[in-house]
Formats: structure tokens, C-alpha cells, sequence
């Protein structure tokens, strides 16, 4: 006699949770490094262990997706929104790991690019929680007007750049204000998807 078993149905969206959980956890150690509770070192040593977690839990999304007989969003969103949280937490790596190799603290500028990416990848990071709840469309909505003040502080960063004098300097700060701009755009990204996700179903 045949036996006939269906896919398993396994939490998609708990497993997307916790990703979202470490991506957070990326954000909050960038916070404390940029305000200087955390030197440059200690912060991408953390980033790194984090980041590997990270890439773990994304590839176990995919293989549930997959592995599931029906998921609670279209199995091609979450496979998106896995690869934004896993960009966001590149990002964050990336631009403290510059720092660190440079030995470029964070100056005025990047401070104050840095705290509305922070905000608002923290809003990002709620909407994809709150996924598939028509809410998180929203929230995703929310994050990225508030990512918008980031772009505004990179400008003025970028401006004052023409008053330094040191060019090894100037261009190492520049970089980082090119890496911080990267990943506003990440998280931006984050947003929209999970608006798009929500706001497609409706």
C-alpha cells in the first residue's frame, strides 16, 4: 500500500522573526559603537559572529519555504524580505568593519546619519514582525519616511567635508558616509518590501 505524506507545515515566519531579531541586534550594536560605548574592534567582532547567525537563520527560511506545504505570505515575498534583512545586516557589518580597518572614529557626520538608520531600520525591523498583519504595510511606510532624515544628514555631512584639510582624512570619512549612505538604502529596502508585500494582497 502507498503511503502519501504532504510537505510539513513549519513556522516561516517565526524563523523570519528571529532573522529580524539578530538583523536588530546588528542595529543596536552599530548604535553603541557610533556613540562610542563600544570601540571599533569589539563592535565588528560582534557584527561577525552576529552576521554568521544571521546567514544561518536566512538559509533555514529558505529551506522551510520550501520544505512547507502553504506559508502565510507567497513563499516568493519571504524570500525577498529574508535577502533584505540579510543586505541590512551586511551593511551594518561593512560600515563598522571599515572603521575598524581604518581607524576612522565616528565624527559629527556619521553620527548623525547614523542615528535615523538606526531609527528607522528598528521601525523596518517591527514591520517584518508584524508581517503578514496588514499593520506591518504601514509600519513599512513609516520606517522609510523616516529613513529619509539619514539622506538629509548625509548631505550636510558631505558638505562639511570641504572644510577638512586632511585628505587621507577627508577620503576616509568620505567612505564612511558612502557606507552609511548603503545602508539607508538597505534598510529602505526592507521597508518597502514589506509594504509591498502587504499592500499586493490587499
Amino acid at each position: 500500500m502507498r503511503a502519501w505524506f504532504l510537505p510539513r507545515d513549519i513556522d516561516v515566519m517565526a524563523l523570519l522573526r528571529d532573522q529580524a531579531g539578530m538583523v536588530g541586534a546588528g542595529l543596536d550594536e552599530l548604535a553603541d559603537w557610533v556613540s562610542g560605548s563600544t570601540p571599533a574592534r569589539r563592535a565588528t567582532e560582534s557584527l561577525r559572529e552576529r552576521l554568521t547567525g544571521e546567514r544561518a537563520t536566512s538559509r533555514a527560511v529558505h529551506a522551510a519555504v520550501r520544505a512547507s506545504f502553504s506559508t502565510p505570505l507567497e513563499g516568493e515575498d519571504i524570500f525577498e524580505l529574508t535577502e533584505r534583512l540579510g543586505e541590512l545586516a551586511e551593511a551594518t557589518y561593512n560600515l563598522v568593519r571599515e572603521a575598524e580597518i581604518t581607524a576612522t572614529p565616528a565624527d559629527w557626520g556619521l553620527q548623525g546619519i547614523v542615528a535615523p538608520i538606526v531609527d528607522g531600520g528598528r521601525t523596518a525591523l517591527r514591520a517584518v514582525v508584524r508581517l503578514p498583519a496588514a499593520a506591518a504595510g504601514e509600519i513599512g511606510d513609516r520606517a522609510v519616511a523616516e529613513l529619509s532624515l539619514a539622506e538629509h544628514a548625509y548631505r550636510a555631512a558631505i558638505v562639511d567635508l570641504e572644510q577638512e584639510d586632511d585628505l587621507r582624512r577627508e577620503v576616509r570619512r568620505r567612505e564612511l558616509y558612502r557606507r552609511a549612505e548603503h545602508l539607508t538604502a538597505s534598510a529602505v529596502r526592507l521597508g518597502r518590501r514589506v509594504s509591498y508585500a502587504v499592500y499586493k494582497e490587499g
